[in-house]
């Protein structure tokens, strides 16, 4: 689809704590809990009704516009692509927004999350590059 959204996809995807400290022991495991305790906010799997779900309506949206990029845009009406590009826009936005506080609040999750920062106004040009011939 897009190598920039989809790295960053993959990327949000992967449960900080699991890639920070695999296959490490001893003094990690204190700072590994903290992490998984922090990390909770963003990565649990079941949030309260009526609170938005930053990765899985992300990764809800982004599988939608997946599938439509994939099918092809010539067919398509451009009332759905725009649905479907602003839903998953308004949900990168929320996702982004979401773990940039999350990252901040420990060291380890910034030096973590610095290599594959990605801006939303990066994400959004690229989805812009993606859909402009088409809405």
């Amino acid at each position: 689809m897009n190598e920039l959204i989809d790295t960053w996809m993959k990327n949000v995807k992967t449960y900080p704590p699991a890639e920070i400290f695999f296959e490490k022991y001893g003094k990690e495991a204190k700072a590994e809990e903290r992490l998984k305790e922090t990390c909770e906010e963003v990565y649990r799997f079941c949030f309260p009704e009526n609170v938005k779900n930053p990765l899985g309506d992300l990764g809800a949206s982004y599988r939608e516009l997946e599938v439509a990029y994939i099918m092809g845009f010539d067919g398509m009406k451009p009332e759905y692509i725009k649905k479907v590009k602003d839903k998953f826009l308004e949900d990168a936005k929320f996702a982004v927004t979401a773990l940039e506080a999350l990252f901040k609040k420990d060291q380890i999750l910034q030096q973590y999350y610095a290599p594959w920062k990605v801006k939303f106004a990066d994400i959004n040009s690229a989805v812009y590059d993606m859909t402009k011939d088409y809405v």
